[in-house]
């Protein structure tokens, strides 16, 4: 219970990250389908003068499903690099660790690994959507533990890989 308030600090100090990157992405769309859709209302102005609405529409929509597809992809590769923070706070073999020493280390660690990562959250995200079309109940009995199994298989394997062996009971 010494770490739990450091852990608590990590948790929040991630959420606060996902947060800001995520109202960030959607700033970003929100921009690029403002340009497109200007963009477009000039080209259906060109075109001949009829009802240049769709082309407006179908251009800020396009603008807005890339730039919010790029900028997602871009948050979730952020996310996925800061991951295992408040389990390498919890983790006495890692030392005492602060919340900017957790995040600068985590960082370090994964270097190379995001799309990795990102498409391991993917994978395991849509087999435990899967597990709730048993009833709801196979999430909590399949879904839910497989999350959190590849998750520390994961952190096991990134962090206390490169971080040395594991302590011997």
């Amino acid at each position: 219970f010494r770490r739990y308030g450091t852990v608590l600090l990590a948790s929040l100090v991630l959420m606060a990250i996902g947060t800001a990157l995520t109202v960030a992405a959607y700033l970003v769309a929100l921009v690029c389908a403002t340009i497109f859709g200007v963009s477009g209302a000039l080209a259906g102005g060109l075109a001949g003068g009829g009802n240049g609405a769709p082309i407006v529409f179908g251009a800020a929509f396009l603008g807005f499903a890339v730039a919010l597809l790029v900028a997602f992809l871009l948050v979730a590769l952020v996310l996925v690099r800061v991951a295992f923070v408040p389990a390498m706070v919890a983790d006495p073999a890692l030392g005492t660790l602060s919340v900017g020493e957790a995040l600068s280390r985590n960082w370090q660690q994964t270097r190379g690994l995001g799309f990795s990562l990102v498409a391991l959250s993917i994978v395991t995200s849509f087999l435990a959507a899967l597990s709730i079309l048993l009833l709801c109940v196979g999430y909590v009995l399949v879904g839910l533990p497989l999350l959190i199994a590849v998750l520390g298989a994961a952190y096991e394997l990134v962090i206390r890989g490169k971080a040395g062996p594991p302590p011997t009971a």
